[in-house]
């Protein structure tokens, strides 16, 4: 057996704002399912079967973000641009406290700005 086929599958959570999905009409052109589900759905086909690809958005309870489902989690896919600012404070601190305890994280577009991110880093993480 190789070390891949005995490894504990990883858990990915794929999260994402899901506003310009929704209001913009060439974002739904191009992302039909939605860009988070896109996302999972490429890991999906790229990963191992068994790896688990899930999502979550700002509009689901606890804005997708409660400790169950980040304590289930091995690697948060953060995708953000519009609205970093409407994300609870404690959501932000869930996800920054579960990074420091081992969750990976990857931020794409302007994830840089969300609060989770700002805290990790400790700055205002500004382009200017």
């Amino acid at each position: 057996m190789t070390s891949q086929e005995t490894a504990e599958p990883v858990h990915v959570l794929v999260w994402a704002e899901h506003v310009e999905d929704q209001s913009n009409p060439a974002v739904r052109e191009i992302y039909p399912a939605t860009m988070h589900e896109t996302i999972a759905e490429a890991l999906r086909r790229i990963l191992r079967p068994d790896v688990p690809a899930t999502t979550a958005t700002f509009h689901d309870p606890h804005q997708g973000l409660d400790a169950d489902r980040l304590n289930a989690t091995d690697v948060l896919i953060w995708w953000s641009h519009l609205i970093d600012d409407r994300i609870d404070d404690e959501a932000a601190e869930r996800v920054r406290h579960r990074v420091l305890d081992g969750m990976g994280l990857i931020v794409l577009h302007s994830g840089s700005l969300s609060k989770a991110f700002r805290g990790l880093m400790g700055t205002r993480c500004t382009f200017m």
